[in-house]
């Protein structure tokens, strides 16, 4: 029904409050709950839309995350709060799913959602006992589904950050735009950012650079490689595919200059001059190419959505194992000629909302470092 202010106007549909809470405790066999739960949600003609989801998840993982590293047997008082907190939002949210249509008939995504998940009795059944909430919250924010299942049957359990230091040890070239070249201008310059014009190595470089020597270390005939969506199943996986669509488990950012200022006295590229000279007749064909100095140094980032925990470490396992292969390999053009030779160095992980062992991780990128060919 309607609510009515001072001045006799209506302010708006009263919500509808959830029934009467038992309070519960996550069951030992969640795993198999949760997936019984996932498999009928699907099934449902309207499905809870992924920010409803993810605002619901942010909840979730903010106090797992700082009751993860304490050691204390009760909870923090803020932790209490917010724990309350997230009982009112997911009641807030039962309240206002007033139903969408669905032929003649209506459906009710987040009441359904609510109702067979028992999220709001699971919540109720936290006690202060720091180790009860943590059991409850890990079967949320790690495994449950119900909390964190995304339209399309997709799980989003988190992502974990992973940075790096790229140095160049050979003068690099990624080609940039050569639309109008002055006279006397370079023939072929390096990509740069329009905003510093310091040169970039583009997340599509190195994300397809990766791809390519990972296919080729799997598959067995190298001189007749596959299409893209041909791959093995983990680079597929890793690095998506378009027919069919699928999404890439590894986000690339275009990595920029890191010390320029380091370089500022010799300058950020160097042009080299190359001469093809013909067999036939002896006449030369010089061209030039502008390379990114030796001792550049790119920041790199890139994140790894964890869609399936069990999955995590073979998948950064793979992705190690194509920096490594990098390594012994060049980045960008003109490489069987000296040119792109680099080392991947520093690294560091975070998570975020990622239940994972992030110091083991870390180990697989740690030994990058002993591939480096032109080690210093």
């Amino acid at each position: 029904m309607a609510g009515w202010n001072d001045n006799g106007r209506s302010y708006g549909q009263q919500k509808e409050l959830p029934p009467e809470i038992t309070p519960k405790k996550v069951p030992e066999d969640y795993v198999d709950e949760a997936e019984r739960i996932m498999s009928n949600l699907m099934s449902q003609p309207k499905k809870v839309t992924t920010s409803k989801i993810r605002g619901l998840l942010s909840l979730v993982t903010e106090i797992f995350n700082v009751e993860n590293l304490r050691t204390e047997e009760a909870l923090l008082p803020e932790s209490v709060v917010k724990i309350n907190l997230m009982r009112v939002r997911v009641a807030y949210e039962y309240g206002r799913d007033t139903g969408e249509s669905v032929g003649k008939d209506k459906a009710y995504p987040m009441k359904d959602f609510i109702s067979q998940s028992h999220l709001l009795e699971y919540l109720k059944g936290i006690s202060t006992d720091r180790a009860d909430p943590l059991c409850t919250l890990h079967g949320s924010a790690g495994r449950f589904p119900p909390l964190l299942w995304r339209q399309g049957g997709v799980i989003m359990y988190g992502k974990i950050l992973i940075r790096c230091d790229l140095e160049v040890r050979t003068g690099m070239h990624i080609g940039g735009s050569s639309a109008f070249s002055a006279i006397g201008a370079v023939d072929s310059p390096v990509v740069r950012d329009p905003y510093t014009s310091y040169p970039i190595v583009p997340g599509s470089s190195l994300k397809g650079k990766l791809r390519t020597l990972l296919a080729r270390s799997i598959c067995q005939d190298i001189e007749h490689m596959p299409v893209f969506d041909k791959d093995d199943e983990r680079i597929l996986r890793l690095f998506g595919s378009s027919e069919p669509v699928r999404r890439s488990r590894l986000q690339f950012a275009d990595a920029f200059l890191s010390n320029a200022k380091e370089l500022s006295n010799v300058g950020v590229t160097e042009v080299k001059t190359e001469n093809a000279i013909s067999r036939a007749n002896s006449v030369a064909n010089p061209r030039q190419i502008e390379r990114v100095i030796a001792g550049a140094k790119f920041g790199v980032s890139i994140v790894y959505d964890v869609t399936d925990p069990a999955q995590v470490e073979e998948d950064l396992s793979l992705l190690a194992k194509g920096m490594k292969l990098l390594q012994m390999d060049y980045l960008g053009g003109h490489g069987s000629r000296g040119s792109g030779r680099v080392s991947l160095k520093n690294f560091a992980l975070e998570g975020y909302g990622a239940q994972v062992d992030l110091s083991h991780l870390k180990s697989l990128f740690d030994e990058v470092d002993s591939y480096e060919l032109f080690s210093v």
